[in-house]
């Protein structure tokens, strides 16, 4: 689907250019302005921040001439996760505002309560993005299909979405049993909807880290590489997924203890230009464990060091990760007798406060254990 999607984007943006952006829109049919406005919000999924904008801009204008609570209800769920995706949390907010489930006719229409479990997921989003885990579930869990037992394509679409980042949340949390419980119930609907193909990869990855959490990083190896297998067999060409393969392979090696193995994966795509921030802060996190490990403390200071500045672009969901990356640093200084800095460090873990209790506590996977392996050397093998 991204690889058609991607080919057609170029014809979409010379057509709306030659159609005057959107200005013309009179003159087209109902039916014509409905394809217009889904082809739009699709198009928002691919290209660059000021395109994805665009897209969303231009399927707002074309509304205006189009009352139909479905397309609303599309338009606002890509406006708000866009919008989110740059930093507008404002505006990802105010998005989903005017849309509640008593507004629009959902009871007896399964595509429309589809749209606002996509919605409700969003609005979950925005949630965890604030270290609201506890609402985040709250709003996860109060959208259901309107016929459990037999939910239409669109729903079990949804219902994917939903459970993996229920799935996301309790694995935030550190209820791992918790969270594989969703990403099995995840799993489950891509083998009952032939449209989630593209999804996989990205589930897959989560539960290769979850079964890493739970002490069986062999298991997630043979997971991960079963899965790349398919992949390959299938032709799958996306090296954003290839990526995340790595990262989370990586960490199951890392937590068998085969740290050239790992460290040959993460310098594999340090310089891809297909990591995005997230990518990046773990692979750091990454390499920052895999150096302190072997007591190579000049190359694990300089990776805690650039950890600390990938975790900076992330001031809302910081507190956890941030004291661990500060524990990391303040040991290697220690060892490399610089006292006067690690002393600082130590001060510096004392003075910073959870600014949300119960917040993302495992937010980067492996961080967790690592901390505990810091914080208890009389454990340390």
């Amino acid at each position: 689907y991204r690889q058609v999607a991607k080919l057609h984007l170029p014809h979409l943006q010379h057509t709306l250019k030659e159609f005057g952006d959107c200005q013309n829109l009179k003159i087209l049919s109902d039916s014509a302005k409905i394809d217009l406005i889904l082809s739009l919000v699709e198009a928002s999924r691919f290209s660059d921040v000021r395109w994805k904008r665009h897209a969303i801009a231009l399927a707002k204008k074309a509304l205006q001439q189009v009352n139909d609570p479905y397309l609303h209800a599309c338009v606002a769920q890509r406006d708000c996760a866009v919008s989110r995706t740059f930093g507008d949390t404002d505006r990802s907010a105010l998005a989903l505002s005017s849309f509640t489930a008593d507004n629009y006719p959902h009871k007896t229409d399964p595509r429309m309560n589809a749209e606002l479990g996509l919605l409700t997921l969003q609005s979950a989003i925005n949630h965890i993005h604030k270290e609201e885990l506890a609402k985040a579930t709250d709003e996860l869990r109060s959208w259901q299909p309107l016929n459990a037992n037999s939910p239409s394509t669109a729903e079990r679409i949804a219902l994917y979405h939903i459970n993996l980042w229920q799935g996301k949340v309790f694995r935030y949390q550190g209820q791992f049993s918790n969270s594989l419980a969703c990403l099995q119930m995840a799993l489950l609907e891509t083998k009952h909807e032939g449209s989630l193909e593209d999804a996989r990869p990205r589930l897959i990855c989560e539960l290769g880290d979850v079964y890493c959490e739970l002490g069986d990083p062999l298991y997630a190896e043979h997971l991960l590489e079963a899965e790349i297998k398919r992949l390959d067999d299938r032709g799958g060409k996306n090296f954003t997924d290839r990526c995340l393969f790595r990262l989370s392979r990586a960490e199951s090696l890392w937590g068998q203890g085969r740290l050239e193995e790992a460290e040959a994966l993460c310098s594999g795509i340090q310089s891809s230009p297909h990591l995005s921030k997230l990518d990046k802060l773990r692979l750091s996190t990454l390499f920052g464990r895999i150096y302190h490990t072997r007591c190579d403390w000049s190359n694990a200071r300089h990776y805690w060091t650039k950890a600390l500045s990938d975790v900076s672009a992330y001031p809302l969901v910081n507190g956890y990760t941030s004291r661990v990356i500060l524990y990391s640093m303040k040991e290697v200084l220690l060892q490399e007798g610089n006292l006067e800095w690690s002393t600082k460090y130590n001060d510096q873990i004392k003075e910073m406060k959870v600014t949300k209790p119960g917040g993302c506590e495992y937010w980067i996977p492996g961080l967790g254990k690592w901390y505990h392996y810091l914080t208890r050397p009389s454990e340390r093998l």
